[in-house]
Order: C-alpha cells, then sequence, then structure tokens
C-alpha cells in the first residue's frame, strides 16, 4: 500500500479525480440529511423559479426549481445516489463474475473454457445500449432491475482480461513450483494466480464505473431506468427538454452532475493504472 500510495501521487490527474469522487460521494451521503428541501415534494408556487444569479432568484433554492416546483440542487444530491450506487455495486458485481470465470476459463482450459467463450461471443454480439434497452424492456424499470440488467453484460469484458491474464499466469515458475509441491486447484487459483490478474481487474473495475453511471443515466432518460418521482440525473436531463430554451437549469445542472462525475472517475481510473501498472514504472 506504501508502493501504490507513493507512485498514486505523482499522478496529479489521479490524485484530481480522486478528490472530486470523494467530495461527490460525502455531498451524495451527507448534504441530503442536512439541505431541507424535499426532492419529491414540490411547491407549485415556487415553479420554475430560476437560480440565485438569476433575477427572481434566492439563496434558499441556489439552482432554482424545477416545473413542479421542486429543489433542483436536492434533486441533483439525491440523484447522485443513485448514480453512485448503481455504479458501485454493478462493476462489484461484474468483477466478481467476470473474475471468477475468467480464471476458470484461462486454468482450466478445454470445455470449460469453451463454453465460457462462446457464451462470451454471444453477449459481445449485442451492443451494450441495444442490450440493456431489451432487457429492461421486458423487465420492470426499477433500481434491482436495472443494477440485474447492467451486470448480466458487465461481466464480459472482465472475463475477457482475466482470462488472458490467467493463461500466461499458469505458466509462471511459482505456480508451476505450487503444482509440483502438490497445492490444488483452489489454491492455485486464487493465492498463485489471482493476485496476479487483480491489479489489472481493479483497473478495469475503476473506468467501468464511468460507463456504468453514462448508461445508468441513458436508460433513466429514455424511461427505463429507476422511475419517479426518485430523481436521478437521467430523467432529470429528460424532464427539462420542454424548458430548455428559458428555463435552461432544469437540463444543464444535471448533465454537467454527469460530465463531472463521468470526468472525476476517469482520472482516478488513469490514476490507478499508473500506480498499478508496472510498465509504467520507471
Amino acid at each position: 500500500m506504501k508502493t501504490f500510495w507513493r507512485r498514486f501521487r505523482k499522478s496529479r490527474v489521479g490524485v484530481v479525480g480522486g478528490v472530486m469522487l470523494i467530495l461527490m460521494i460525502v455531498s451524495a451521503i451527507v448534504t441530503p440529511v442536512l439541505w431541507p428541501h424535499d426532492p419529491v415534494t414540490g411547491d407549485l408556487r415556487l415553479r420554475l423559479r430560476p437560480p440565485v444569479w438569476k433575477d427572481g432568484g434566492d439563496w434558499s433554492h441556489p439552482l432554482g426549481c424545477d416545473q413542479q416546483g421542486r429543489d433542483v440542487l436536492s434533486r441533483l444530491l439525491h440523484g447522485a445516489r443513485v448514480s453512485l450506487l448503481v455504479g458501485l455495486v454493478v462493476v462489484v458485481a461484474s468483477a466478481a463474475v467476470g473474475t471468477l470465470l475468467g480464471l476458470l476459463a484461462g486454468y482450466f482450459g478445454g470445455w470449460i473454457d469453451a463454453v465460457i467463450s462462446r457464451t462470451v461471443d454471444i453477449l459481445l454480439a449485442f451492443p451494450f445500449m441495444i442490450f440493456a434497452i431489451g432487457l429492461m424492456a421486458v423487465l420492470q424499470p426499477g433500481l434491482l432491475n436495472i443494477i440485474l440488467t447492467l451486470t448480466l453484460k458487465g461481466w464480459v469484458p472482465f472475463c475477457r482480461l482475466v482470462r488472458g491474464d490467467a493463461l500466461a499466469a499458469k505458466g509462471r515458475e511459482h505456480v508451476e513450483a505450487a503444482r509440483a509441491l502438490g497445492a490444488g486447484h483452489r489454491h492455485q487459483l486464487f493465492r498463485e494466480i489471482l493476485p496476479i490478474v487483480l491489479p489489472s481487474v481493479i483497473v478495469l473495475g475503476t473506468l467501468t464505473v464511468a460507463t456504468v453511471i453514462l448508461l445508468e443515466a441513458s436508460l433513466s432518460f429514455l424511461g427505463l431506468g429507476v422511475q419517479p418521482p426518485t430523481p436521478t440525473w437521467g430523467g432529470m436531463v429528460s424532464e427539462g427538454r420542454e424548458y430548455l430554451i428559458e428555463e435552461w437549469w432544469l437540463s444543464t445542472f444535471p448533465g454537467l452532475a454527469i460530465l463531472l462525475t463521468v470526468l472525476s472517475v476517469n482520472l482516478f481510473g488513469q490514476g490507478m493504472r499508473d500506480a498499478l501498472d508496472p510498465h509504467l514504472q520507471e
């Protein structure tokens, strides 16, 4: 950990992305508890109130109100919970499933590798967004279903990555030495090979969070994600389309939230890659 932290601090973009990401996570967890406005219940007397720097705005609603008189800032903060939760849960579940299947395919080979590889090929034939839209159209839109949908295809990149690394790792000297000493398959897989592939999985998982957040926002924009009245960034962008010319803040602020979150995750992932990839070290 000391070596990793020393290398990570050398990546300025990684540190900036990490700080931005931490601030967003803390804001999503703490601020909605302290901010007094309800993100679901509105007041029609405050309908389309502008941000504080425009005429008619005030500090009680610094980012304005939407068409139902709901505080935009409160909805942004609660929407961050949904996006970050979906991103983290989907990536953790996808990484776990993909890593396990990739280890089995790369280590055992034979029919196990054939079955897993053909399944991967079939799923790769479908574009991620088309696959998600089709499955969400069959399932009932909701938080659990969107997590399940994105996980059902999200494990594929992890599986392909780990399979290739496991194929190369099982021929290394320390793995062959463990095999010669009588170590079982479980020991070889999880004690010898897994530590080799784990840094690549961490980097891929960090970068995949941004992709998952974009997919969740896209599905919510299309009405196939988390349903109202729960606030989501994609849903807020969709609801503000009708008012984009005059009341631009309804769609602009959630769009900026998506942009900053994805940017911070990608910068943090780049820093993780620089810190964990031995080929990039001096």
